[in-house]
């Protein structure tokens, strides 16, 4: 049955699903154990079916991965029923590594993954991967993770907006900033509610005022590269993104050449190393991205994104199980308020006790951070 799947006939998702197959199977050989992140994503789950079918067909148990899921006790982001329903389906042992809550553990973790970063980092989503390859590291050397999935196959909603947005681009450049002024007033004296839903057609009309290229800064403001001038971009040895005339595409080709190894790449390859894990990404093998290019954008994105893989994964999962969408991978303070609050909210003990003497907080003059993700810059002394 799965030869049959993997074998069917040369369709876009059949020749894609091999390419990952072969990926999955690269990224296994070696003498060690290897690990698996399991979620309730769609790329975890691709890579986790695609390893235990490369286990199966090598005929030897013991290649046959350790699922890893990090459990949220109690928590709406908690996804453990999940992988386990995904790891009975697929006939992999899982282990379930508690999220670090305590605050003080929080703390503990946040010094020690900036230590281990070795720099300034604000993606909170590094104390948990600091705690995930800690634990890792006991059950196998190399792990397999579905990094990259979002970026090579559209799977975040600003690739949406960016289709959208070519659209609206055509529109008259006056009416469309008269309709982002009227929409960001309305967002301002709108009660609360109405406002939030309102909130994102503001944004997205504010970002589309101007050029296709005031909506890549727009869309990927958190990235310094986007706010410089394309000179600087030259000189930093990046692409014309301008060059790209699909503005999804364009996007898609910055997170996977500037915001991906920038950020999540950075945190696992470096939270890994701390503990002497390598974390093997079979979604980023170049033959995967190569066949993942040759495919429109368009068909990317439809549906509600990820249209292609989806396909793919489908046959090799439960039924159901691709519909309910992921709740996210981020401390319980999910935008690491609890943390600064704890380290900052007249917690007059921790300055007695000197906890905080590993780290110092930066700010910018005339910024004010109070309930921005992770809004002050750790850096470890």
């Amino acid at each position: 049955m799965d030869r049959a799947v993997l074998n069917r006939p040369s369709d876009v998702a059949g020749r894609l699903r091999r390419h990952v197959y072969r990926a999955v199977a690269d990224a296994m050989t070696c003498d060690r154990p290897v690990a698996c992140l399991l979620s309730g994503g769609m790329d975890s789950a691709g890579v986790a079916a695609m390893a235990a079918r490369v286990a199966r067909h090598r005929a030897r148990r013991a290649d046959m991965p350790v699922a890893v899921v990090m459990g949220f006790a109690g928590r709406p982001m908690d996804e453990t029923m999940r992988a386990r329903q995904l790891a009975s389906h697929l006939q992999m042992p899982l282990k379930i590594i508690p999220a670090p809550h305590d605050p003080e553990d929080l703390l503990t973790r946040l010094r020690a993954g900036l230590k281990a970063f070795g720099g300034p980092f604000g993606n909170p989503a590094m104390i948990l991967t600091h705690c995930l390859s800690q634990s890792v590291a006991d059950i196998a050397p190399v792990c397999l993770t579905g990094d990259g999935g979002d970026e090579v196959f559209g799977g975040y909603r600003r690739y949406q907006m960016a289709q959208r947005a070519e659209k609206w681009l055509r529109v008259p450049a006056f009416m469309r900033r008269y309709a982002s002024y009227v929409a960001n007033g309305s967002v301002r004296t709108l009660p609360v509610q109405p406002g939030q839903h309102l909130a994102g057609i503001a944004k997205f009309l504010a970002a589309s005022t101007g050029d296709r290229g005031d909506v890549l800064r727009a869309w990927n403001n958190r990235c310094v590269i986007t706010r410089t001038s394309p000179a600087h971009g030259e000189l930093a040895g990046m692409p014309s993104f301008d060059a790209i005339a699909d503005l999804a595409r364009a996007m898609m080709q910055f997170d996977l050449d500037v915001n991906l190894p920038g950020n999540q790449l950075a945190m696992s390859d470096r939270m890994g190393m701390a503990f002497g894990v390598e974390y093997r990404p079979p979604l980023l093998d170049r033959a995967v991205r190569k066949a993942a290019a040759a495919i429109p954008a368009k068909d990317h994105l439809a549906g509600s994104g990820k249209a292609v893989w989806r396909q793919v994964v489908s046959p090799f999962v439960p039924a159901g199980y691709l519909d309910v969408a992921k709740a996210g991978f981020n401390p319980r303070s999910g935008n690491g308020c609890t943390i600064l609050r704890y380290c900052c909210g007249g917690m007059k003990k921790r300055r007695k006790t000197g906890c905080l003497k590993t780290c110092r907080f930066m700010r910018p003059p005339g910024k004010n951070y109070g309930s921005a993700p992770l809004a002050m810059i750790l850096t470890p002394r």
